[in-house]
């Protein structure tokens, strides 16, 4: 069995424009000990996968608000008024992805199955 590391020494194998998956839903849910110990670190430019971007402060909200996000890849964001602005301002890049398709992006990552989806997959045969 593996033995599991502290949550500091997690964060110190983030480098600074990593692309990091987070789990929750408006933050609950979220892992905000880990989510505490990047916006301490100072982790900087990061893509952030996840349902959505919590709320200012609150859950991913905090690495929005303290700036340390480059690019979020979501399903919603309306509950943070913060990423909206920094979308709008272009301090950030926001992908919004249906939850659905979320979900199965990161299944098919999860197989390494590619991103691309051939040309015939909407015919169907009789």
């Amino acid at each position: 069995m593996k033995k599991a590391i502290s949550v500091e020494a997690a964060v110190e194998l983030i480098p600074n424009g990593a692309s990091i998956m987070i789990g929750g839903f408006m933050g609950i849910g979220s892992p905000h000990r880990m989510i505490d110990a990047l916006v301490a670190a100072g982790t900087s430019n990061l893509t952030v996968i996840a349902n959505d971007t919590g709320k200012p402060n609150y859950g991913i909200g905090k690495l929005i608000s303290t700036g340390q996000v480059k690019h979020v890849i979501a399903s919603h964001i309306g509950l943070n008024p913060e990423t909206q602005a920094k979308m709008f301002s272009k301090d950030i890049t926001v992908d919004l992805v249906p939850q659905g398709n979320l979900a199965e992006r990161i299944r098919a990552a999860g197989f390494g199955l590619g991103g691309r989806i051939g040309p015939d997959w909407h015919r169907h045969t009789s």
